[in-house]
């Protein structure tokens, strides 16, 4: 829909739909934290004790607090400058929700695109982040990903993604870097997620217009852009 704006009218559909995206997002962040960060459930004890459920539950509530702040690196527990927004959780939810399957008509929205926008990836990161909380008590315990919760940190992490750009575009032009990392990053995150989840010599499902242009919309607003 080039570059047309919202009507008042495509903007009260488009806030109501951010909630069931969001929601969506940390449906598919949830199902992948625990893996990634190492947080146990106690109904997944072999030998549940109350000792044992006591520790596992420490266990995971340290884990929360240690990792909160590094968790976008590679390995939060090693950390490295050149590792930042590189853990591999963030291309995982990235397949899993906006691609999936052959049958999942979210692909048209990433169709002509050449790299995911940094808009997309902040709600990615602050999707994991927000699903890793849900153990910051030891247990598992939803926590709603709200506007009013986590805006501001999507904010400070748009932000910083977009320092980065800045900083990766300074380095290729002092020629300390032979390419854009953040935009290398971008490009493989598309690039990966399409040969993992379809062919891309095949037809891909008829998009909705209605629907792509309130989704690229919704992110236009998420980022204070409309």
């Amino acid at each position: 829909m080039g570059n047309t704006r919202p009507t008042a009218e495509d903007m009260r559909l488009i806030r109501s739909r951010v909630p069931t995206f969001r929601g969506g997002l940390k449906v598919v962040a949830r199902k992948l934290v625990p893996d990634a960060y190492g947080f146990i459930a106690i109904d997944t004890l072999e030998n549940p004790m109350p000792a044992l459920i006591s520790a596992t539950l420490e266990k995971n509530r340290a884990r929360v607090e240690k990792i909160t702040k590094t968790y976008i690196y590679t390995d939060p527990d090693n950390i490295t400058p050149e590792t930042m927004f590189l853990h591999r959780i963030f291309q995982r939810v990235y397949t899993g929700y906006w691609f999936g399957t052959n049958e999942n008509d979210r692909v048209v929205y990433f169709k002509d695109k050449t790299r995911i926008e940094l808009v997309t990836l902040a709600f990615i990161i602050v999707a994991v982040l927000c699903a890793m909380q849900e153990w910051s008590t030891g247990h598992w315990k939803n926590c709603k990903f709200s506007h009013s919760a986590y805006f501001t940190t999507y904010k400070a992490t748009l932000n910083g993604l977009k320092r980065w750009l800045k900083h990766s575009e300074d380095q290729v032009q002092d020629n300390r870097a032979a390419s854009n990392a953040t935009i290398d990053l971008q490009e493989r995150m598309l690039r990966v997620t399409r040969a993992a989840s379809f062919n891309p010599e095949e037809e891909l499902p008829q998009e909705d217009d209605g629907d792509l242009f309130s989704l690229n919309a919704m992110f236009s607003v998420a980022s204070g852009d409309a």
